[in-house]
């Protein structure tokens, strides 16, 4: 319970929001000042601190000065909480009375509002606050049902309410609900329809757009001054994002028509923005001067549409299966992946497919960029080369001898190989048995110490404990490779079995059945005989039991070589080079120089665009809890607390510095010690 004194130490809380209107000056911050200052005055009270929150709504408490005045509580710097009255503290019903009656005595804090008589050291006074609060929070849904009402009743009147005009508009001097056409911008909107309604994809006015160099619509109003800042913001200030054209042609403000009312909040409590079905929109018609026609428009919307069919048809349709999923493999033996040729091609056929490596395989190189291969090449490639088994072991038998002897050969080189190992493992692991016995001997006729005996036959010990393993290994491979003689009887009967089906065409469970693995190598171009450029392609199919018979390659013929970017001139050395990407501006040489120019570049548009001040935000003060705009990016303090918080620093850096010379002392004693010890 809390106890009445006779000093307090004050805050004094005030607010106002646009809800409670700016003209009333009984609610104004300078009059609830006024007021509370003379009520605590009277009271012969200390005030502390003063809390003011203009312009933040009493549905949250979402408020700056509100949480500096918690925060103070917290450090036990006010006692005693002074209001106008309920309404400023806050008009949530739950939240009012958990601060009232939980957060304030649990923290030895008096509450008083002025006007409604509510002190929370006198019960009978908190008995009519519950009902007060309830009724400060219908006031917030009343002022929430007439702000919506009196949107509706603008939007019907075809008032353009958003803060910025649209891309192609600019807001009328005269009336800022009416939108004039922007001679700027506005060629640029008939461009995009025109292109769109020609078939052009998003993909293709992007690059267009961003090619004539372009300001995307964001960058353009920062330049202009139409907005003062942007949550994200991109390097390259002409790239325009494929929503950003596809939200232009659905947008009917172009037609010269106003619509409203497309979203709504769900409560006055929650932040949360909903959308409303198109049905309900409101839309006026003929409003401002429009940039393209009606007609231009509807064929837009058409072809939007036919899109959005096709694009569900290929989601919900058949796809391409991908027989080779997990299969196939770059050379460092990573998963390749399978992707479209043509991305507005079919997604069934097996012409606009190809599987390529990824971007961060250890191989990539100057030389070598990427791995890929076509899915057509790469099935014609596995299926012939079944064939050509299936046909030559399943028809002739004495190839099928040649298959068994050919293996045979590579079961002798391995055996030989684990059979030399398993030799020089024995012979090793003998001389250790007798270093072993050797040391023994020399300890009973004490030529060493027992000490010296037992450090030696540690050591031998755990190195005959490796052998022995590395040995139990050997003999498993041994054993495996001897059993690997019935390999050829085995891949012969799944060949016999792919011939016995009489179908042309591969299936995932063939592939499954008979193929380990493929693997694919970079392209190489070399020079024929004849002096000509020749691009092949190495591939190694391996089989299952049997491995890779023999490796196969692929000759490309009348391939055209040429670069997919032209040749272009560097902006810092001005030399001649190849560029790799659309946007590549500079050689490989000046390449981490050009980058240094882009970072500092944007650097100086970040502080234009923040309004100078070096480009530091604003900061809360440690000490007093004030906002200021630092002039580094070390500075923690104002200006008014920077002698004191030198003072905390220095203080900080004397027990720090204290600290470290005790430490080494203690340090330099106990070497000491440990010395004359």
């Amino acid at each position: 319970m809390l106890v009445d004194k006779e000093n307090y130490r004050v805050g004094i809380y005030t607010r106002l929001s646009i809800d409670d209107g700016n003209n009333e000056e009984s609610v104004s911050i300078d009059t609830q000042k006024k007021i509370l200052t003379d009520f605590v005055t009277k009271k012969g009270w200390q005030i502390t601190k003063i809390y003011a929150d203009d312009g933040f709504s009493g549905g949250n408490f979402e408020r700056p000065d509100f949480k500096r005045m918690i925060q103070d509580i917290e450090n036990k710097e006010i006692d005693c909480v002074v209001t106008k009255d309920l309404s400023r503290l806050g008009r949530n019903y739950l939240d009012c009375g958990y601060y009232l009656e939980i957060y304030f005595p649990e923290h030895q804090v008096r509450y008083i509002a002025v006007n409604d008589g509510v002190d929370t050291i006198s019960n009978s006074s908190m008995d009519i606050t519950p009902f007060k609060n309830i009724l400060n929070e219908m006031y917030v849904k009343d002022i929430s049902v007439k702000v919506s009402s009196a949107r509706k009743a603008r939007a019907k009147d075809g008032k353009y309410m958003a803060t910025t005009a649209p891309y192609g508009y600019l807001k009328d001097p005269q009336n800022h609900n009416h939108l004039i056409i922007d001679e700027e911008t506005a060629p640029v909107i008939k461009e995009i329809f025109e292109m769109y309604s020609q078939g052009k994809g998003t993909r293709y006015i992007t690059k267009y757009l961003e090619d004539k160099k372009i300001l995307r619509p964001t960058e353009y109003w920062l330049q202009k001054g139409l907005v003062r800042k942007v949550q994200k913001r991109n390097k390259n200030y002409y790239y325009w994002h494929n929503k950003t054209i596809l939200d232009i042609i659905s947008n009917q403000v172009y037609i010269g028509a106003v619509v409203g009312n497309k979203t709504k909040k769900l409560s006055p409590k929650i932040k949360k923005i909903v959308k409303v079905p198109k049905e309900q929109w409101t839309i006026i018609e003929n409003m401002h001067e429009p940039i393209i026609s009606k007609e231009l428009f509807d064929k837009a919307q058409r072809i939007r549409e036919k899109n959005k069919i096709l694009y569900k048809n290929t989601l919900e349709g058949e796809r391409y299966k991908n027989i080779f999923s997990r299969m196939i493999r770059c050379p460092d033996g990573r998963n390749m992946f399978c992707k479209k040729i043509y991305s507005r091609g079919d997604s069934v056929s097996i012409e606009n497919r190809k599987y390529y490596c990824d971007t961060t395989c250890p191989h990539r190189t100057k030389e070598c960029k990427n791995i890929c291969i076509r899915a057509e090449k790469l099935y014609k490639i596995v299926l012939d080369d079944i064939n050509k088994y299936a046909n030559a072991f399943c028809d002739n038998k004495e190839n099928y001898s040649i298959l068994e002897q050919k293996l045979e050969e590579m079961t002798s080189q391995n055996t030989k190989t684990y059979e030399n190992e398993k030799r020089r493992l024995e012979d090793r692991l003998n001389e250790l048995n007798m270093v072993i016995t050797s040391s023994y001997e020399d300890k009973v006729l004490k030529r060493i110490t027992e000490d010296t005996f037992i450090m030696i036959s540690n050591k031998y010990e755990k190195e005959q404990l490796e052998i022995k393993e590395k040995l139990k290994g050997i003999i498993e491979e041994i054993e495996k490779v001897n059993r690997s003689n019935k390999n050829a009887i085995n891949f012969t009967k799944l060949l016999t079995e792919f011939k016995e089906t009489g179908t042309s065409e591969l299936t995932q469970s063939t592939i499954t059945n008979l193929i380990d693995r493929i693997i694919v190598y970079p392209s190489e171009i070399l020079i024929n005989d004849k002096g000509k450029k020749e691009k092949i392609q190495k591939i190694e199919i391996s089989y299952r039991y049997i491995g890779c018979l023999e490796p196969t390659t692929i000759t490309f013929e009348n391939t055209v070589y040429k670069t997919r970017y032209e040749d272009r001139t560097c902006q810092i050395c001005g030399k001649k080079y190849t560029p790799t990407t659309s946007r590549q501006k500079f050689c490989i040489e000046c390449r981490d120089e050009g980058r240094r120019i882009r970072h500092r570049k944007h650097y100086r548009e970040k502080i234009q665009a923040q309004g100078g001040n070096k480009g530091y935000r604003e900061r809360i003060c440690i000490l007093c809890g004030k906002t200021y705009k630092p002039n580094s990016s070390s500075q923690k303090y104002c200006n008014d607390c920077k002698e004191k918080g030198r003072e905390i620093l220095k203080r900080e850096w004397y027990i720090k510095k204290k600290e470290i010379y005790q430490a080494k002392k203690k340090q330099k004693e106990d070497e000491k010690q440990r010395k004359s010890a």
